[in-house]
This record gives structure tokens, sequence and C-alpha cells, in this order.
């Protein structure tokens, strides 16, 4: 198993924070994200990770053991193209792929590693207390995730307006095995190259719903959370009230 950082973008939301850092490279409670993802792997037994860089690649910290791979077109592409950018490195092996604006315990890799799934997300079931405070309306922004009785994906990445439609919220999160990663590019080569840069991560996850192929949703309960805006951070340091130390 090895593990992939999807860190290419700016995070426009973001601000002025990202004026002179990549989101990845924000710190919360004084650690970087990207330090955080290489603790959680290094916990889990992944020895081996990569990151799409893109948005001032250069200020991504060197590390020795981390390859890095660049989506050059990462102002005018979006999630799946980085991904791609990764070919090499998804087709060797199995993979646990982060979004790099993330931070999250080593359990919810370790329940993504036990699955024989080839295709697997981890979810939050507590994720109503997180929303409330991170926004004035919650469906402001959150989407669907349905699942059935056998934790099969059935939807996401749709807007709703009710809570009978989000059975957890999506972390960004994923397990790729290497014949995962044959079926997703089987189902892109249906697609034109206008249609893949444009293409998110719950897009393409739709697609592959849509082509019967089953995605297992993994349940997370640990401390985990999206930093997509500067009000985001504050809301963490009010909510995980013990430092999360590495």
């Amino acid at each position: 198993m090895k593990g992939l950082i999807l860190a290419a973008g700016r995070g426009s939301r973001m601000g002025y924070l990202t004026d002179a850092l990549p989101k990845c490279m924000q710190k919360f409670k004084g650690i970087s994200l990207v330090d955080r993802h290489l603790d959680a792997f290094k916990k889990s037994k992944i020895q081996e990770v990569a990151i799409v860089c893109g948005y001032l690649k250069d200020k991504i910290k060197s590390y020795d053991d981390i390859i890095k791979y660049e989506n050059k077109k990462w102002a005018k592409t979006n999630m799946v193209r980085s991904l791609m950018r990764a070919n090499s490195w998804l087709k060797e092996a199995d993979n646990i792929v982060t979004y790099g604006d993330i931070f999250f315990e080593d359990q919810a890799i370790t329940a993504l590693m036990s699955t024989k799934s080839e295709i697997a997300i981890t979810y939050d079931v507590n994720f109503k207390k997180m929303w409330k405070l991170r926004f004035k309306n919650p469906f402001d922004d959150l989407e669907t995730f349905i699942f059935n009785k056998k934790n099969i994906l059935v939807n996401i990445g749709q807007k709703t307006s009710t809570y009978k439609e989000v059975l957890g919220q999506y972390m960004g999160l994923l397990k790729i095995s290497a014949n995962g990663w044959d079926i997703i590019k089987k189902n892109l080569k249906e697609l034109s190259s206008k249609e893949i840069d444009v293409l998110d991560m719950t897009s393409l996850l739709n697609i592959l719903i849509n082509k019967k192929i089953e995605i297992e949703v993994v349940p997370y309960s640990g401390q985990w959370g999206e930093i997509d805006r500067p009000s985001d951070i504050e809301v963490y340091e009010k909510l995980y009230k013990l430092p999360l130390s590495i």
C-alpha cells in the first residue's frame, strides 16, 4: 500500500493565507497539513508517499522520501486531472489517496486499508456538529451522501436541503487499488479531454456509480477537518481541545 496526496490547487477561498503558501502547507495547531498526512501514513505503516503539486510547488517543503508529480495546468483543471498526473504511481500498487487540504487521524487510513474493495471512501458519521459550527446554514455546503444496506455508495455530491440525503460526510480520503485505477481509467477514456479537465472527484464517483461500479463507504468517527476558509482553522481550534500531536 502506498499514499498519494493531491495538493495542486491554490484554495482561493483561503484568501491572503494562500498568497505565499499553497493550502497544503497551512498549519493547524502549529503543524502543516502535509506533515499531518505524513504522520498518519507513517502510523499506518505506509512508507511510500507521493504528492501532486501545482500552485507554488516550490513552496512545498522538500522531503527526501516523497515523490513529487506536477499538474502544470492546475489553474485550469480540477482534481481528477491531478489524480491522472500520478498514473505511474497509481498503477504500481494499491493507494490511499487524500486531498491536501484535510487532516485526519491514522485510524481513517487503517480503516480503508482493511477493506477488500477496489475503490472505497471514508465518511464522517458525526458531521452535523462540525458543519453547524462552520456554516450558518449547513446546507449551503452539504451535499448528498447516500449508500445502501451493503455500504455501497448510491449518490454523492449533489445539492440537497434535507438530512435524509446526507447519511454522512465525504472526507476526501479514498482507497484506490491498482485494479481500481484501471477501472477508473477505462471510464475516463469515454470522456473528452475538456470534460476531464473540469471533473471533480465526486463527479467521477457518480460516473462510476452510474456504470454499476461498486464503491464501498467506510465509517469514521475520529478527528478530521477540511480547511477551506480561514474561519475553518478557528472552528477546529475550538472543536478539538486536545492537540493532534506528531
